[in-house]
């Protein structure tokens, strides 16, 4: 089970649910490296969470060590990818192998977006959010392909995280949004697709990626509140807005309760955040 903290939030439980395991064989040398860079990247970017995202926008500085380790692990990634394609795909690394670029690039071009709003000078780089979403949707389709063409395998986390990223990647939209119709389209988004996300229905719900994705919905919602309260015209379409996001929530802890239910650590915290949801647990 994830020890998901004090505060329940996107990017909690981050090292523990994407960490990647290093790869055994000797000819994947890069990617080791890579899946080394990975965690430790994921590991400082719940570390400077707990400043907040506003925090973080103020002092981008915060998420620099976690920036430059997802664009370390990248590009080594992408120079495994390069020389050591065809070890890779006799090793049965390849998926995991598009699978590690893929979650790099979901993290960069959120981390790259928040150093952009940071500093009002700063342009866009050609490897700003864009682009990353670009390779990001890319590397996704290959994957799908290879797939349905029985030319790699994935794990269980892989296999849901494939469907989720487009999901969470919109969530990262949402919090950008400058009106209410953006952010509560991108929000639905961000519950919706993580919701066809096929591993969830076919994977264990105690597993760690699962309760990850559930709660990445919950943070989902609850931003939405956050986003009527700032851009709704008036109180009327702010208490709409609210209203709305506190049924999907609704719906999101149905789905966690057998889990809460058998687990105290984790009822107390999912009830502290259905409480800043103004929900009460079913």
């Amino acid at each position: 089970m994830i020890d998901h903290g004090k505060k329940l939030s996107l990017t909690a439980a981050l090292a523990v649910v994407l960490a990647f395991a290093a790869a055994s064989c000797a000819s994947a040398r890069h990617i080791r490296q890579a899946q080394d860079a990975f965690n430790h990247a994921a590991t400082d970017e719940n570390r400077v969470f707990a400043v907040g995202r506003d925090a973080m926008v103020a002092q981008p500085s915060f998420a620099s060590g976690a920036t430059n380790y997802y664009r370390t692990a990248l590009a080594l990634v992408d120079r495994e990818l390069g020389d050591n394609l065809a070890d890779l795909k006799q090793d049965h690394l390849y998926g995991t192998a598009l699978m590690l670029k893929a979650m790099c690039l979901w993290r960069l071009a959120d981390l790259e977006d928040l150093a952009v709003l940071g500093d009002a000078s700063a342009q866009p780089s050609a490897k700003g959010p864009s682009a990353r979403d670009d390779g990001l949707s890319a590397t996704l389709q290959t994957v799908r392909r290879e797939l349905d063409a029985g030319s790699i395998t994935i794990g269980e986390r892989d296999r849901v995280m494939l469907f989720a990223l487009p999901g969470l990647r919109d969530h990262d939209r949402g919090l950008r949004a400058k009106t209410m119709d953006r952010a509560r389209a991108f929000f639905e988004s961000a519950i919706d697709e993580t919701d066809k996300a096929p591993g969830l229905a076919h994977v264990d719900e105690r597993h760690p990626v699962v309760i990850y994705v559930r709660c990445a919905q919950l943070s989902s919602c609850r931003a939405w509140q956050d986003a009527a309260g700032k851009l709704a015209a008036d109180a009327d379409e702010r208490n709409t807005e609210i209203k709305a996001a506190s049924a999907r929530a609704k719906s999101v802890l149905t789905g966690l309760k057998p889990l809460y239910d058998e687990n105290p650590a984790l009822k107390a915290i999912v009830s502290s955040l259905a409480n800043r949801l103004g929900v009460a647990l079913p």
